[in-house]
């Protein structure tokens, strides 16, 4: 049996799409945008806020909100580097969509 990755036979590609070249020399990607770094910045003092005032005025009301505030800043954190990410993903493969994923639907006799 021929090894498939190698080229070896058995199975054709139904679609196959190949990697593009482009000229275009890609930006450094920093590790963490000026966006992400605020939206941190506000996460931490949003679950610093709370914690204080859950500490300070403890009551089922200031908990629940104090609670709820602790999870709203860290989500928006995470959003805000889930978007960098994918702008950084556009920037990489392009706008017009093409990725250059090869997409083999291989058949494999049994």
């Amino acid at each position: 049996m021929a090894d498939v990755e190698n080229g070896g036979g058995g199975s054709t590609p139904a679609t196959a799409t190949g990697p593009t070249k482009s000229n275009k020399k890609l930006k450094k990607v920093w590790a963490h945008t000026p966006m992400e770094i605020f939206s941190g910045a506000l996460a931490t003092v949003s679950v610093g806020t709370s914690v204080t005032a859950i500490v300070m005025a403890y009551s089922p009301i200031v908990l629940t909100a104090g609670i709820l505030s602790s999870v709203v800043g860290p989500y928006a954190y995470y959003q805000q580097t889930k978007l960098t990410d994918i702008i950084a993903l556009k920037e990489t493969h392009g706008k017009d969509g093409s990725c250059g994923i090869v997409l083999m639907l291989c058949r494999h006799d049994i």
